[in-house]
Protein backbone atom coordinates (compact mmCIF):
# COMPACT_ATOMS: atom_id res chain seq x y z
CA UNK A 1 0.00 0.00 0.00
CA UNK A 2 3.12 2.30 -0.20
CA UNK A 3 3.06 3.45 3.42
CA UNK A 4 6.23 3.54 5.46
CA UNK A 5 6.04 1.42 8.60
CA UNK A 6 5.89 3.33 11.87
CA UNK A 7 8.21 2.27 14.64
CA UNK A 8 7.89 3.45 18.23
CA UNK A 9 11.22 3.60 20.06
CA UNK A 10 12.11 4.46 23.61
CA UNK A 11 15.59 5.87 24.18
CA UNK A 12 16.88 6.12 27.71
CA UNK A 13 19.86 8.30 28.48
CA UNK A 14 21.80 7.56 31.61
CA UNK A 15 23.32 10.50 33.41
CA UNK A 16 26.87 9.78 34.47
CA UNK A 17 28.20 11.68 37.41
CA UNK A 18 31.57 13.34 37.03
CA UNK A 19 34.19 11.75 39.24
CA UNK A 20 36.94 13.26 41.37
CA UNK A 21 40.37 11.59 41.50
CA UNK A 22 41.70 11.79 45.08
CA UNK A 23 45.42 11.01 45.27
CA UNK A 24 46.94 10.09 48.62
CA UNK A 25 50.74 10.21 48.57
CA UNK A 26 52.60 8.20 51.23
CA UNK A 27 56.21 7.42 51.99
CA UNK A 28 57.23 3.77 52.11
CA UNK A 29 60.19 1.99 53.72
CA UNK A 30 61.10 4.94 55.88
CA UNK A 31 62.13 5.12 59.50
CA UNK A 32 59.21 7.45 60.17
CA UNK A 33 56.69 4.89 58.87
CA UNK A 34 54.20 5.48 56.12
CA UNK A 35 53.73 9.21 56.50
CA UNK A 36 51.79 11.49 54.16
CA UNK A 37 54.00 13.40 51.72
CA UNK A 38 53.35 17.06 51.00
CA UNK A 39 54.82 19.01 48.11
CA UNK A 40 54.44 16.25 45.49
CA UNK A 41 53.32 17.63 42.13
CA UNK A 42 51.09 15.82 39.60
CA UNK A 43 49.62 16.63 36.21
CA UNK A 44 46.76 14.86 34.46
CA UNK A 45 46.44 14.31 30.71
CA UNK A 46 43.43 12.99 28.78
CA UNK A 47 43.67 10.69 25.78
CA UNK A 48 42.41 12.25 22.56
CA UNK A 49 42.66 9.66 19.78
CA UNK A 50 46.21 8.36 19.85
CA UNK A 51 47.70 11.20 21.89
CA UNK A 52 47.44 12.57 25.40
CA UNK A 53 46.69 16.25 25.85
CA UNK A 54 47.08 18.35 29.01
CA UNK A 55 43.84 18.19 30.99
CA UNK A 56 44.32 19.36 34.58
CA UNK A 57 47.21 20.39 36.72
CA UNK A 58 49.72 20.70 37.94
CA UNK A 59 48.40 20.05 41.45
CA UNK A 60 50.55 19.79 44.58
CA UNK A 61 49.74 17.54 47.53
CA UNK A 62 48.88 19.25 50.79
CA UNK A 63 49.22 16.95 53.80
CA UNK A 64 49.54 14.08 51.31
CA UNK A 65 46.31 14.77 49.39
CA UNK A 66 45.64 16.19 45.90
CA UNK A 67 42.28 16.01 44.09
CA UNK A 68 41.58 16.36 40.38
CA UNK A 69 37.90 17.23 39.96
CA UNK A 70 35.19 16.56 37.37
CA UNK A 71 36.58 13.67 35.34
CA UNK A 72 34.27 12.15 32.76
CA UNK A 73 34.43 9.04 30.66
CA UNK A 74 37.81 8.46 29.00
CA UNK A 75 41.41 7.43 29.54
CA UNK A 76 43.70 9.61 31.60
CA UNK A 77 47.45 9.61 32.28
CA UNK A 78 48.61 10.70 35.74
CA UNK A 79 52.23 11.90 35.84
CA UNK A 80 54.25 12.76 38.93
CA UNK A 81 56.34 15.78 37.96
CA UNK A 82 57.97 16.60 41.31
CA UNK A 83 58.71 14.32 44.24
CA UNK A 84 58.76 15.19 47.93
CA UNK A 85 62.10 16.20 49.43
CA UNK A 86 64.42 13.17 49.84
CA UNK A 87 62.07 10.86 47.88
CA UNK A 88 62.36 9.29 44.43
CA UNK A 89 60.17 10.48 41.57
CA UNK A 90 57.61 7.90 40.43
CA UNK A 91 59.32 6.17 37.48
CA UNK A 92 56.17 5.44 35.47
CA UNK A 93 52.92 7.23 34.77
CA UNK A 94 49.57 5.72 35.77
CA UNK A 95 46.81 5.16 33.21
CA UNK A 96 43.27 5.50 34.53
CA UNK A 97 40.24 4.48 32.47
CA UNK A 98 36.66 5.50 33.24
CA UNK A 99 34.18 3.54 31.09
CA UNK A 100 30.60 4.36 30.06
CA UNK A 101 29.25 2.85 33.30
CA UNK A 102 31.64 4.88 35.50
CA UNK A 103 33.73 1.82 36.30
CA UNK A 104 37.35 2.72 36.90
CA UNK A 105 40.43 0.64 36.04
CA UNK A 106 44.10 1.53 36.22
CA UNK A 107 47.53 0.23 35.27
CA UNK A 108 51.10 1.46 35.02
CA UNK A 109 51.76 2.81 31.52
CA UNK A 110 54.93 0.78 30.85
CA UNK A 111 53.31 -2.54 31.76
CA UNK A 112 53.54 -4.97 28.86
CA UNK A 113 50.17 -6.53 29.71
CA UNK A 114 47.67 -4.41 27.80
CA UNK A 115 44.59 -6.15 29.20
CA UNK A 116 42.70 -3.75 31.43
CA UNK A 117 40.39 -6.63 32.40
CA UNK A 118 43.20 -8.30 34.34
CA UNK A 119 43.37 -5.36 36.70
CA UNK A 120 40.99 -5.03 39.61
CA UNK A 121 38.65 -2.08 39.16
CA UNK A 122 38.85 0.73 41.70
CA UNK A 123 35.83 0.98 43.96
CA UNK A 124 34.36 4.48 43.90
CA UNK A 125 33.84 6.00 47.34
CA UNK A 126 30.88 8.14 48.35
CA UNK A 127 30.48 11.50 46.60
CA UNK A 128 31.92 9.97 43.39
CA UNK A 129 35.53 9.92 44.51
CA UNK A 130 38.15 7.65 42.92
CA UNK A 131 40.64 6.85 45.70
CA UNK A 132 44.23 6.27 44.58
CA UNK A 133 47.09 5.77 47.05
CA UNK A 134 50.62 6.06 45.68
CA UNK A 135 53.71 5.08 47.67
CA UNK A 136 57.18 6.54 47.19
CA UNK A 137 60.49 5.27 48.52
CA UNK A 138 63.20 7.40 50.07
CA UNK A 139 66.29 8.19 48.04
CA UNK A 140 69.38 6.22 48.92
CA UNK A 141 72.17 8.28 50.36
CA UNK A 142 75.41 6.87 49.02
CA UNK A 143 78.53 7.16 51.17
CA UNK A 144 81.58 8.97 49.87
CA UNK A 145 83.83 6.50 48.10
CA UNK A 146 87.47 6.09 49.03
CA UNK A 147 89.16 6.09 52.39
CA UNK A 148 90.29 8.83 54.70
CA UNK A 149 93.60 9.14 52.82
CA UNK A 150 91.98 10.01 49.48
CA UNK A 151 93.31 13.58 49.55
CA UNK A 152 96.85 12.47 50.44
CA UNK A 153 96.95 9.91 47.63
CA UNK A 154 95.69 12.48 45.13
CA UNK A 155 98.26 15.08 46.21
CA UNK A 156 101.05 12.46 46.06
CA UNK A 157 100.02 11.50 42.52
CA UNK A 158 100.04 15.12 41.41
CA UNK A 159 103.52 15.61 42.95
CA UNK A 160 104.87 12.54 41.10
CA UNK A 161 103.41 13.74 37.80
CA UNK A 162 104.94 17.21 38.30
CA UNK A 163 108.34 15.67 39.06
CA UNK A 164 108.16 13.51 35.91
CA UNK A 165 107.32 16.55 33.78
CA UNK A 166 110.20 18.57 35.27
CA UNK A 167 112.71 15.76 34.76
CA UNK A 168 111.55 15.21 31.19
CA UNK A 169 111.85 18.90 30.44
CA UNK A 170 115.33 19.08 31.97
CA UNK A 171 116.51 16.02 30.00
CA UNK A 172 115.14 17.43 26.73
CA UNK A 173 116.81 20.81 27.26
CA UNK A 174 120.17 19.20 28.12
CA UNK A 175 120.03 17.05 24.97
CA UNK A 176 119.41 20.09 22.83
CA UNK A 177 122.42 21.87 24.33
CA UNK A 178 124.58 19.02 23.17
CA UNK A 179 125.64 17.60 26.53
CA UNK A 180 127.41 14.38 25.54
CA UNK A 181 127.28 12.93 29.04
CA UNK A 182 123.46 12.74 28.98
CA UNK A 183 123.43 11.31 25.45
CA UNK A 184 125.82 8.54 26.41
CA UNK A 185 123.66 7.63 29.45
CA UNK A 186 120.61 7.41 27.29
Amino acid sequence: DGKQPTVNMTVTNTYLEELDLKITKKGKNTTEGEGLLSGVEFKLEKKNGEYYEPFLGPLTTVEGIATFEKLGQGTYRLIETKAAKDYNLLSDSILIEIDASNRVKWKMEKEKDDHWESITPITIEGDNVIPLTIYNTKQLILPATGGSGFGLVTMGGIALMAQAILMGTYFTLQCRKGDDKLRKKR
